[in-house]
C-alpha cells in the first residue's frame, strides 16, 4: 500500500497502453466489494472474470476515460460522455479512501463546466453513492438492472452545474 503523503495522483488522458491496468483496477475494485453490499453472483455479473480485453480496448478507445496515475501507474479512471453522464468511476481497491475518486470527480466536474454542460448524471453503485453525495450529487431514484441474468441495484444521481 502506498503512503497517503508520498505523492499526489495526477489526472491524464487515456492512452491505449493503460488498458490492462485499468481492466485490472475495474475487476479488483468490483470483486473486493464486501459481500454484504453485493453478492458474489452480482459481482461476477458486473465484472466477469476473465475480463474481455478486446471489449475494454474498444470501449476505452471510444470513451477516452480520465486516468489517475500514481508513480506513472494507473490507479483509477472515470468515463464521462459528451452529454454529462459518468459511466464508470473505479479506484484501485488498495488505494481507496485516499482521495483518488474525489480527484477524478473534481476533474470531471471542472471539465463539464468548461463544456459547458448543465448537469452531470450517474448510475451509482451502493459503494460510490456516499462519495457522489459528498460532491453534491443528489439521488433521483433507485433502479434495478439485469446483468447476465442477475439483478443489480444502483442509484440514479444528478449534479446541477
Amino acid at each position: 500500500m502506498l503512503s497517503r503523503s508520498c505523492c499526489q495522483p495526477q489526472i491524464h488522458a487515456y492512452q491505449a497502453h493503460y488498458v490492462d491496468a485499468l481492466v485490472d483496477v475495474f475487476c479488483r475494485a468490483v470483486h473486493q466489494i464486501d459481500e454484504r453490499i453485493y453478492s458474489e453472483q452480482q459481482k461476477r455479473a458486473w465484472a466477469p472474470i476473465p475480463a474481455d480485453k478486446a471489449f475494454w480496448q474498444r470501449r476505452f478507445a471510444t470513451t477516452k476515460p480520465f486516468v489517475a496515475l500514481l508513480y506513472q501507474r494507473p490507479v483509477g479512471f472515470l468515463e464521462l460522455d459528451a452529454q454529462g453522464h459518468i459511466d464508470s468511476l473505479y479506484v484501485d481497491p488498495d488505494l481507496q479512501q485516499q482521495g483518488i475518486g474525489r480527484l477524478l470527480l473534481t476533474h470531471a466536474i471542472d471539465h463539464a463546466k468548461q463544456q459547458p454542460l448543465p448537469q452531470l448524471t450517474v448510475d451509482a453503485s451502493r459503494c460510490a453513492k456516499p462519495l457522489l453525495e459528498q460532491q453534491g450529487f443528489v439521488e433521483q431514484h433507485t433502479q434495478m438492472r439485469r446483468s447476465c441474468g442477475t439483478m443489480l441495484v444502483n442509484h440514479v444521481m444528478q449534479k446541477v452545474l
